[in-house]
This record gives C-alpha cells, structure tokens and sequence, in this order.
C-alpha cells in the first residue's frame, strides 16, 4: 500500500553479454598506421597481421560500440587485455581504450582484449593474431647462406693447405 512497492520474490537476473570489443587500429609507436579498421563495416573479431623486424613496438587501440556515460558525460567502459605468448594473465580493468606492446622478440602472438559496460557486460574477445619476423641475418635462408660461406671458407683453406703440401712434397722429390 501506498507509492511504493517492492516484489521480494523476484530474482535478480544476470546480465546478458555485452556487444563484442572491436579493434579499431594497430600502429607503431612512431605513428605509423599498420592496420585499420574498415570504415562504415563491422570490424572483423580477428584480425591478422605480419610485423616487419623494424615494428618492435606497436599501440593497439580498442572500443566498444556503446556510448554509456556517467552524470559528468564521462565513460563508463572498461577493458582488459592480454597477450598470449607475453602475458601470463589479463591485465587489470582500465579505462584506457589502448595498450602499447614493446620491445617484442620474434615469433607468434595472439593479443585478446575484452570490454565491460556499466551493466557489467562483459564481451567476448577479440583477437588480433601477429607475427614478428625475424631479422634479414635470422632468417633460414640466411642461416643457409651462412653455413654455406662457412664451408666455402673451410674448403677453401684445406684445399689451400694441400696445394701447399703437395708443391712441398713436389720440391723435396
């Protein structure tokens, strides 16, 4: 009775997932674009990329497509992130729709980052999958190349050495 009232039966419902985190750019630090999201399309969940020797650090910037604020017109998003292969677990929630990766050695990662609305939606990962090649002198070609330079060089001073014997053991004769 009276303005209010309140049902004590009702069951407080979980929140339903929240709209997936979107990848919006990758670039490197200097600030060099490598990829960028397409304009006017749904931005992939994953995305692949190949990462030249000279790319050791790069900027990874993320959203969320919901535009939820406080009272003082400020964000209420937050994300976390991680990068398999470098991260042993996410990273903290923050409010910063970015993260710097630096100094990356060579090989292959995945960077996974996730977002949490107000509600306290969390979305499903997106992925960005990215190799970091090796230097020109890493590589298996060069490798071959060298080891073949090692052994025209091994050759090259066993035949001189014989050739010098031989003309020895010629004179002596």
């Amino acid at each position: 009775t009276g303005l209010v009232s309140f049902d004590f039966e009702r069951k407080a419902q979980r929140p339903a997932a929240g709209p997936a985190a979107t990848l919006r750019r990758v670039s490197t630090t200097d600030g060099t674009t490598l990829w960028i999201a397409p304009p006017f399309a749904a931005p992939p969940s994953s995305v692949a990329l190949t990462l030249a020797p000279a790319h050791r650090a790069v900027r990874i910037e993320f959203t969320l497509p919901s535009f939820e604020t406080d009272l003082l017109s400020r964000g209420k998003l937050q994300f976390r992130s991680r990068a398999a292969g470098l991260d042993r677990d996410w990273s903290p929630w923050s409010t910063e729709p970015q993260r710097d990766l630096t100094n990356l050695p060579d090989g292959a990662f995945v960077f996974e980052v996730e977002a949490r609305d107000a509600l306290g939606r969390t979305s499903s990962a997106s992925q960005l999958e990215f190799q970091v090649l090796p230097p020109w002198w890493r590589t298996t070609t060069a490798r071959v190349g060298w080891g073949a330079l090692g052994l025209a060089l091994v050759s090259g001073v066993v035949w001189g050495r014989t050739r010098t014997l031989r003309r020895r053991n010629a004179h002596l004769e």
